[in-house]
């Protein structure tokens, strides 16, 4: 019988439960919790070994002041202690174990600039380990996480004549703030620029500052004073139903006799329309209370009346009602419009190529009672098309700097820098129908702020932002990483790793918060997202960029772990991106809040797919809030789907199941309306199985340009039904081998179903001849698949160099 281990764990799993069933051999669990295992810290006690990650080069990592520290005695105890080593402290991590976080301040210098001798951080690792109370410390090791926004942040600020700004945060706010009022204390409120002129601040600091509206003429933009005339105000189809007091309704949709396709497109007013990729999900029709504003002004009560709207289904087809019918509002948000991502006429990009989200918002669903925090560089606050949906109960700061600890503002420059966050944060929850930019995803729900990315980061701090206020988070969005160059083998240490775990057992009252990551832009240089830890964890849903045909972008990175994509602009190659810069044409991307007022309309890469994913969860937690975080994930798989023009790209296959994947998008475009209308109805999956499947420990040598293949068979004949896998989830081949150019191989994994997944793909700049140490590769390709049968990793070595294999061990999760 071959060696395997089963586990099933009821509720959320904890990597730490016990082995339930052992054969001939017992299975290591490489995903044991480390702090059950008080050996696992008795060579570094006393600070001396520092386990810097595999792969990072030296010049992005640096020991810091910050420690963690597990200590008996409680919160009490690491208070005393951290007092009687002159240390700060900062924060209690976690709960059990009792894991906090402490500082070594920076010393006074004397009044001749010279500095005292300072203590070091390892100096006071060494005095507090021999602390009985003391379970281990480990000073920390600071990494480099950048943020993942390489495309469309314009480094050059338009006409602004208050940029240079000190270097000091607080001196750079206020100077910050004394521009944008005095902008607007100007004659008749504000002078009039065109575009060819360029921009003065066109902004706001405060809700109760007056925000002007952009007409388009043309391609031209006037920068006007706001107007209450009604029949100036930009009319857009609206999302819901602001300030008429009723509640959607939903209509049924079934196939009605002589209803064709003539009959259906007799509906509309303008030429037969072909069915769009967005046509899956049946629609509502909302009539307006006072009858107006339709596009061709015509009473749209009476209109709804008198014609045959009512959507009709076609087997799982049901119609959008684009035109004739449609309930049309007056939304001042002025780029709404351009929000082609959201809802796309064919205003720009492909008609029906969009996330679908009005199908939910028309619906009563726009995130309203969820909660999304953004980790990243911070969030403006003040923000006017943030500031009412903001968070701050769940929003601080983990940068060390003069900022308070409650405080997730940004620290400013004068090329407003660190406005990654505050974009995220606006693409999420930004405020409708207040005149100001554009519409967020989830525009009812409540967003906060970590400011965590601005500068290298500990290990530690990534579990504070992780875990912290996971009791009120539902959805935390990240989109950012080990840089994406092609080179790094990084992922998230022991606390951060740890942290996960807390936030999918504790999350939501035990349903486990929902992490978004953003898997990376890094496709240029050859990077695979596989080799990103944090995208590539089971705990995390990652998701990727889409052009607006649906077709994956030249920046995205190769990776089995993507679950899905969404539309975020750009072009599909880099020729055709290189062709559109040199031609100064518009590329698509995504509407943000800029720091300064403006409203960027250039913002793009999997940055922003991360929010607008985490803007769907949070209107499909709306709907059904007893989802868990396997749930949302399965409902990203089963609701996904390619468009046709991604299907002509290559690469694409199929599973045991039928499902389509491919390694740039996933199981393809992400459709919130199916993801809301199958939330409504879903139950709850099984508690999760996992099978630990040793393939191979040892040593075998890589022969040069060939494959080493090594198999092992799952077979569940001796297990209890009850406790029998019988769909797959994720599955992580962990595997150890020494090579000296690693970047020239290539992994895949094969299912008993016959589906191979690559896991591994070439990365050119990657020069490290480390190898692999026992790195978890994670595929989602094979979900819904039997886990019964003969399982394979397949390495090709392509250096023409000799490596050898140490070890291979297969994780699979299902239910």
């Amino acid at each position: 019988m071959p060696a395997k281990l089963w586990v099933r764990v009821p509720g959320m799993v904890v990597w730490a439960i016990a082995v339930i069933l052992v054969s001939s051999a017992v299975a290591h669990n490489t995903h044991k919790n480390p702090y059950l295992d008080p050996t696992a810290y008795r060579d570094s006690r006393l600070g001396l070994r520092y386990r810097i990650p595999l792969g990072q080069a030296e010049d992005t990592t640096e020991l810091s002041d910050d420690l963690a520290i597990q200590i008996k005695g409680g919160k009490e105890r690491a208070i005393e202690l951290a007092q009687s080593y002159g240390l700060e402290y900062l924060d209690q991590v976690f709960d059990d174990p009792a894991v906090f976080h402490l500082r070594k301040p920076r010393q006074n210098r004397s009044r001749r600039g010279r500095s005292r001798r300072e203590t070091t951080a390892r100096e006071v690792v060494e005095a507090i380990a021999s602390d009985p109370e003391v379970e281990w410390v480990e000073q920390q090791v600071a990494l480099l996480r950048e943020k993942r926004s390489p495309f469309g942040k314009k480094k050059e600020q338009q006409n602004n004549l208050y940029r240079k700004f000190p270097r000091d945060r607080f001196v750079s706010r206020q100077t910050l703030r004394q521009a944008l009022q005095r902008s607007l204390s100007e004659p008749a409120g504000r002078k009039h620029f065109s575009a060819e002129k360029g921009r003065r601040i066109d902004t706001y600091l405060n809700d109760d500052l007056e925000v002007d509206r952009v007409v388009d003429i043309g391609k031209r933009h006037y920068f006007g004073p706001s107007t209450s005339s009604k029949d100036k105000l930009i009319r857009v189809p609206l999302s819901r139903s602001v300030g008429y007091g009723f509640k959607p309704i939903r209509t049924s949709t079934r196939k009605q006799s002589g209803n064709n396709e003539d009959a259906i497109n007799s509906m509309f007013s303008h030429s037969p329309r072909q069915r769009t990729f967005r046509d899956d999900v049946k629609m509502v029709n909302i009539p307006r209370k006072d009858g107006v504003n339709t596009k061709d002004g015509v009473d749209s009560v009476k209109k709804l009346e008198n014609e045959a709207v009512t959507p009709v289904s076609d087997d799982s087809f049901g119609l959008w009602l684009d035109h004739l019918g449609e309930p049309f509002m007056d939304f001042n948000d002025p780029f709404y419009s351009d929000q082609w991502y959201l809802r796309n006429t064919g205003q720009m990009g492909r008609d029906g190529y969009d996330l679908n989200v009005t199908w939910a918002w028309l619906n009563g669903y726009t995130g309203q009672g969820v909660v999304l925090s953004v980790l990243d560089d911070g969030l403006q606050t003040t923000n006017a098309d943030i500031a009412e949906n903001y968070a701050p109960s769940v929003s601080y700061s983990l940068v060390k700097d003069r900022a308070r600890w409650d405080d997730p503002s940004p620290r400013l420059d004068s090329n407003f820098s660190n406005s990654h966050g505050t974009y995220c944060a606006g693409i999420m929850a930004a405020i409708s129908n207040n005149s100001v930019c554009g519409v967020g995803v989830a525009y009812d729900s409540k967003v906060g702020g970590v400011r965590l990315v601005d500068g290298k980061v500990t290990d530690v701090q990534e579990a504070t932002a992780l875990s912290r206020h996971i009791d009120q988070v539902d959805i935390f969005s990240a989109s950012w990483g080990p840089t994406d160059d092609g080179t790094k083998l990084e992922g998230p240490n022991r606390l951060a790793r740890l942290a996960f775990i807390e936030g999918i057992t504790k999350g939501r009252d035990g349903k486990g918060t929902i992490y978004v990551w953003a898997s990376g832009n890094g496709g240029v240089l050859g990077d695979n997202c596989n080799l990103d830890g944090y995208a590539s964890s089971i705990y995390t849903l990652s998701v990727s960029a889409l052009t607006d045909l649906g077709t994956s972008t030249f920046y995205e990175e190769p990776c089995a772990s993507t679950l899905a994509a969404v539309y975020v602009g750009g072009e599909h190659t880099l020729a055709a991106a290189k062709e559109r810069k040199k031609r100064n044409m518009k590329t698509l991307s995504v509407i943000v809040p800029e720091l300064d007022g403006h409203c960027n309309k250039d913002f793009q890469g999997t940055s922003a797919a991360a929010p607008l994913m985490a803007g769907v969860v949070a209107l499909v937690l709306q709907a059904n809030g007893n989802l868990t975080w396997r749930d949302t994930q399965h409902l990203v798989v089963r609701t996904s789907e390619p468009t046709p023009e991604a299907l002509l790209e290559p690469g694409w296959g199929t599973n045991g199941r039928g499902r389509k994947f491919h390694l740039f998008q996933g199981f393809g475009a992400v459709n919130a309306g199916k993801m809301v209308e199958a939330a409504l109805g879903w139950k709850n999956v099984e508690p999760q199985k996992i099978i630990v499947l040793p393939m191979f420990s040892g040593h075998r040598i890589f022969h040069p340009f060939n494959w080493m293949n090594v198999t092992q068979s799952v077979d569940s004949s001796d297990v209890p039904s009850s406790q029998r896998m019988t769909s797959v989830e994720h599955v992580v081949a962990n595997i150890t081998l020494v090579h000296p150019r690693r970047k020239l191989l290539t992994i895949f994994i094969v299912s008993p179903s016959g589906t191979t997944s690559q896991v591994l793909t070439h990365r050119g700049p990657d020069e490290s001849k480390d190898g692999f140490r026992s790195w978890g590769f994670m595929s989602v390709h094979f979900w819904g698949e039997s886990p019964e049968g003969a399982w394979t990793v397949a390495i090709k070595d392509d250096s023409g160099e000799t490596g050898y294999l140490k070890k291979v061990e297969l994780t699979i999760f299902g239910f």
